[in-house]
């Protein structure tokens, strides 16, 4: 399938699910994923719906990449990709043991993080993976504008969010050194990262390192 038709298709699933927040990033999650051609894509954090997980899939599928997700709970059955796997745990022992469960040393080259958007937590998966990125790679950050009213960029809003006091945005200033204003679009270098943030459905960012 080529790409565009592909993306198209993303396009679809999103106006498909405009109740659910992340539909509003769908899109930026599959050219991310494009942009970065991986062989290695994990997500920590899934969902019922497993829209971001079909986004990853989608592009994945352009390259013959590897997926693995990754969530407390149950979700090994929401996809039917032959080079996807799923493992129930914590992301953050995941992340520690990661090398060891994945049974070798391939380096991971687009992470997707999406869990439970507090501070803490999000402080310790950033820890925890860090040491598994390839050198080139692609971070993304769900929630990072995360409020109780959720804004879109067709000038729309829905009361889906919650005050998580900027527990995702925080943790990536005082692990990672990066700030701007979440609440708007944002694209630039910020310590050592190419930073593109999109503030819609609770927000996603973008961070590329080259090597």
């Amino acid at each position: 399938m080529p790409i565009s038709a592909a993306r198209s298709r993303i396009v679809a699933l999103a106006e498909a699910h405009r109740r659910i927040a992340v539909h509003a990033v769908l899109p930026e999650i599959f050219d991310e994923v494009i942009l970065a051609a991986p062989k290695l894509i994990v997500e920590l954090g899934v969902s019922k719906e497993a829209l971001a997980n079909k986004a990853l899939v989608t592009a994945a599928e352009m390259f013959g990449a590897r997926v693995v997700s990754c969530d407390l709970y149950d979700f090994s059955d929401v996809c039917d990709y032959l080079l996807w796997s799923f493992c129930r745990g914590d992301a953050r022992d995941f992340g520690r043991k990661f090398r060891m469960l994945a049974g070798g040393t391939q380096d991971v080259e687009v992470l997707l993080i999406d869990c439970d958007e507090k501070y803490d937590t999000t402080r310790e998966i950033i820890r925890a993976w860090m040491p598994n990125l390839a050198p080139a790679c692609t971070v993304m950050f769900r929630c990072t504008n995360l409020a109780k009213i959720l804004h879109y960029e067709d000038g729309t809003s829905t009361a889906l969010g919650w005050d998580n006091g900027r527990g995702v945005i925080r943790a990536l200033e005082d692990e990672l050194g990066i700030s701007f204003d979440e609440t708007k679009p944002y694209e630039g270098t910020e310590n050592g990262w190419k930073v593109k943030h999109f503030p819609w459905g609770a927000g996603l960012t973008v961070l590329r390192r080259t090597a």
